[in-house]
């Protein structure tokens, strides 16, 4: 098989390039070629810029409305932790004394609680 199996084909040698157009027209359509081409670059850069445009509006929506769902959580929170402490104390604490320390860690002292809020 092959392209040489039969004896009427020329070889690479002998082949000549026909030029159908002349140099001006060759250089037109090269000119034109490349601003098609560049045109084309500039579409995909433009789309390739909207979609990640897109991407970030999207994280940044994502990241807002987690913001949201987070601040209502900490303001439910808050207004909890507004009502316990307009409670008055059932209970004092004894005064804690400073037994030890070092650099790094506080050792407090404090005598044990007699009586719990119910007075037991």
């Amino acid at each position: 098989g092959g392209w040489r199996a039969r004896g009427d084909c020329a070889a690479l040698g002998d082949l000549a390039v026909l030029e159908l157009e002349g140099p001006s027209e060759k250089e037109e359509r090269e000119i034109v070629e490349r601003h098609e081409r560049l045109e084309r670059d500039r579409v995909s850069r433009d789309a390739a810029d909207a979609r990640r445009a897109k991407h970030v509006a999207y994280e940044a929506r994502i990241l807002l409305e987690r913001w949201a769902a987070n601040e209502a959580v900490e303001r439910a929170f808050m207004e909890r932790e507004r009502v316990r402490s307009s409670v008055p104390p059932l209970t004092v604490a004894p005064v804690a004394t400073l037994a030890k320390a070092s650099p790094t860690t506080l050792w407090l002292a404090w005598r044990p609680v007699a009586r719990d809020a119910k007075g037991e």
